[in-house]
């Protein structure tokens, strides 16, 4: 009788080992969705040059990389949606996207590129001021309503980024998080212009010389007059009691180069080695 028991505490225990490591191994392998924030400037006199080594050569070595699904270059725009913040940052942006299960092991590869010269850096790159943000998609990709804002003028339209480093009070941040996914982004999303929204947390540790914040926002815009959508943004909505106003930091870029693609790259360059 002892020995059936024991046999049975044993499956038991056998069993309960295999979900474990069933759940531990499947967790470890959730694909997740990160936003690599890249600000910069150029070192004085040397724009031209910067902008086309970002444009023709960086951004596709570091696409280049597995996991890096996309690349955009933009610049910071004359007229924010929103209030200017006081603490600014650097006057060009690229947003990298990354799908993976391991972004350690992606930027790991990033530091072995660079340490090896594969990816290729330049002296017009002003290192100093450079900031750089890992983010990690929160909560599904919110669609915008879209169209263009009453009395736009007619034009061809732009895209634009509004990025927004979302602080919250101290010990509501279940409330901040509740109103602003629920109502916050939606609501913006819902004015015409809006092409999308996206929150975000932050996914890796914040060594940048101006801090981030745990959550951040990202919405799109594409319009071909943006203070004509700007107007429709001073409609007030749900009020948040859980986010620091005083210290939410909102900047807008525009698009200023095509949008790079992964995929695209890394199959060129793996076909050129062929030759």
């Amino acid at each position: 009788m002892r020995t059936k028991r024991r046999l049975s505490v044993f499956a038991w225990l056998a069993v309960a080992a295999v979900f474990a490591l069933a759940t531990a191994l499947l967790r470890a392998a959730t694909t997740e969705t990160y936003y690599y924030f890249v600000f910069s400037n150029p070192v004085a006199g040397q724009e031209t040059q910067y902008n086309k080594w970002y444009n023709e050569q960086h951004q596709l070595d570091v696409v280049a990389v597995p996991g890096f699904v996309s690349a955009q270059r933009f610049v910071i725009n004359d007229l924010p949606l929103y209030r200017m913040a006081e603490l600014q940052l650097p006057k060009y942006l690229v947003v990298y996207k990354i799908v993976t299960d391991d972004l350690e092991a992606v930027f790991k590869e990033v530091s072995r590129r660079l340490q090896t010269n594969e990816t290729r850096m330049d002296p017009s790159f002003d290192r100093v001021t450079s900031i750089g943000y890992v983010y990690r998609a929160l909560g599904p990709w919110v669609k915008g309503v879209g169209g263009e804002a009453p009395g736009a003028r007619p034009g061809k339209k732009e895209l634009y980024y509004h990025i927004v480093f979302t602080p919250f009070v101290e010990g509501k941040e279940d409330i901040f998080n509740e109103i602003y996914t629920t109502h916050h982004a939606p609501e913006l999303a819902s004015i015409p212009g809006f092409t999308g929204a996206q929150r975000m947390i932050m996914a890796r540790p914040d060594t940048a010389r101006v801090k981030g914040t745990k959550y951040l926002a990202l919405f799109t815009v594409e319009t071909s007059d943006l203070a004509a959508v700007k107007q429709g943004t001073s409609v007030r909505g749900t009020p948040n009691p859980g986010q620091d106003g005083a210290g939410t930091r909102g900047y807008t870029f525009r698009a200023f180069a095509p949008q790079v693609l992964g995929d695209v790259v890394r199959a060129e360059r793996t076909k050129g080695t062929r030759h």
